[in-house]
């Protein structure tokens, strides 16, 4: 079974998410934060990590580069904003697989995780 995890501070943008792939057979694990992310990355395996750019103080920006030039750099991170053209930002490269602005078209994120998954040589559940 794929695994989704998803990071957003958001309990409704998390629910929603969560239920969305669920709904589609994906195992989903969310996070409201970033404090034991690496943690569940190593307990929990996903096929791809969906991580919301703010969060408090925390800019997922800053964790995707992290995350891209530490052991787990193979998991497929699609960031996600409210906030227009967040990507197009010269002072915060993204270091994402992907991204996706809120609100975002339910069919439009699904394509776009797919497409991530597909791209690790896993096979889509669809």
């Amino acid at each position: 079974m794929k695994k989704i995890m998803v990071v957003d501070d958001d309990p409704s943008t998390l629910d929603v998410i969560t239920l969305l792939f669920e709904m589609e057979g994906y195992e989903v694990l969310g996070l409201k934060n970033c404090m034991q992310l690496y943690e569940a990355i190593s307990r929990f395996s996903p096929s791809i990590i969906l991580m919301d750019v703010i969060m408090g103080s925390i800019d997922g920006r800053d964790i995707c580069k992290e995350l891209k030039n530490s052991p787990h750099r193979n998991i497929p991170v699609l960031l996600m904003s409210v906030v227009n053209g967040f990507y197009k930002d010269a002072e915060k490269p993204l270091f994402s697989d992907d991204f996706i602005e809120k609100p975002f078209d339910v069919e439009v994120m699904l394509t776009k995780v797919y497409a991530l998954i597909g791209a690790t040589g896993s096979d889509n559940l669809a």
